[in-house]
Formats: structure tokens, sequence, C-alpha cells
């Protein structure tokens, strides 16, 4: 099991009738690669929007928090239950247009 903490992925409108981001993260207490949560969002074309991102855990909790914001929507989920390792010693940013990131 990697140590992906939290991820966000994008189905674009090709493949779906409206957009879709699916909030994920994965729980060691069931093994659970991919523990993951669909917004479904109201454009049914992103390219040239904005939106502002957030996505963090709480190890009290043990509840991921995500949201997204954009000129006029709103959306945000929660998936509770879920246990981490430690924190990790690094962090990585990556942004693709490939279907597999």
């Amino acid at each position: 099991m990697g140590d992906r903490a939290l991820s966000l992925f994008f189905k674009p409108w090709e493949a779906n009738e409206r957009p879709t981001y699916d909030f994920c993260t994965y729980d060691i207490g069931t093994s659970d690669h991919n523990r993951c949560k669909g917004v479904e969002f109201e454009h049914t074309n992103v390219d040239g929007y904005w939106f502002f991102v957030y996505s963090g855990y709480s190890a009290t909790e043990n509840k991921i928090y995500s949201a997204f914001v954009g000129e006029s929507n709103y959306k945000a989920v929660t998936i509770p239950g879920v246990s981490h390792h430690a924190p990790p010693s690094k962090l990585v940013f990556q942004l693709g247009a490939t279907a597999g990131y």
C-alpha cells in the first residue's frame, strides 16, 4: 500500500455526462488502497475556470475533509473512519492531464 495520503482525481466530461472529481485517500485499518468520494460538478466544461481545492486529514477524528470552491460553486465531502500512518516525511504535488494519475 502506497502512502498516497490525499488525492484528487478528475474524470473528464468526455467520459461522463458531467465532470466528476474524486477525493481519495487510503485506510490502513481496512487495507483499502482507494477510499474515494466523488463530487459531481455543475459545469459541463471546466476549461478556463479556476477553483480553490482543500483536502486535509484530522488524526484526532480519523476523518478526511475536502472541498472545492469556484466562482459560484462550493462542494465539500468528508470521509470518516480513516486511519493513516505517521505524517509523511515528504510531500509531492503532481498535476497532469493524462489518465491514470
